[in-house]
């Protein structure tokens, strides 16, 4: 009986471990990143480094980012505007300067 517990136990373990491989964090100064793992590679997609703010001064995007001490980078962001083609460009923005790091 105590076999039968422990394999279930073991079991639980490795389906916990598995899943929850996905989402890695990294502490930056301003909050924690977090992005995703892949079989290959840690991925933080869709980090925005800059605003188009024309004709007005920079601005400091750390309190927009970062809300509740942590940011979400686990889908690209938007791209910048193409000319119009037979190819589907699934999102376009003029705010459009954002970081993909792999």
């Amino acid at each position: 009986m105590t076999y039968f517990w422990f394999s279930h136990y073991i079991l639980f373990l490795i389906i916990a471990i598995t899943t929850a491989t996905g989402n890695v964090g990294l502490r930056t100064q301003q909050g924690i990143i977090y992005g995703r793992q892949t079989q290959h590679s840690i991925e933080y997609l869709g980090i925005q480094y800059a605003k188009v703010a024309r004709w007005k001064p920079p601005m400091d995007l750390a309190s927009k980012m970062f809300p509740n001490f942590s940011l979400q980078a686990t889908s690209f962001g938007p791209c910048c505007p193409q000319p119009k083609t037979d190819t589907y460009i699934p999102d376009q923005d003029e705010q459009c300067l954002y970081l993909n790091i792999y």
